[in-house]
């Protein structure tokens, strides 16, 4: 079930839709749940999805470009 998390990094998405993006959850300083989108998003590079341990939904309605500290849902894996 999704959760929701405060994304750490401003993030770009495509226009119009709903984006799953590879990300890394954990607590922030603060005690807060936070998640941070990985860098390279391509589905040819595995890295990126051996470090990550969870994806976040960046749906349609938000802007181009998510800024950080906008509450994200979260699905863990």
């Amino acid at each position: 079930k999704p959760f929701k998390a405060r994304l750490l990094n401003s993030t770009r998405k495509a226009a119009g839709a709903t984006c799953f993006l590879k990300a890394t959850l954990k607590f922030g300083v603060d005690g807060d749940l936070v998640v941070e989108a990985n860098g390279n998003q391509k589905a040819s590079i595995t890295h990126p999805l051996l470090t990550s341990n969870a994806w976040i939904a960046l749906e349609k309605e938000m802007p181009e470009e998510v800024p950080s500290g906008t509450h994200v849902q979260v699905f863990k894996f």
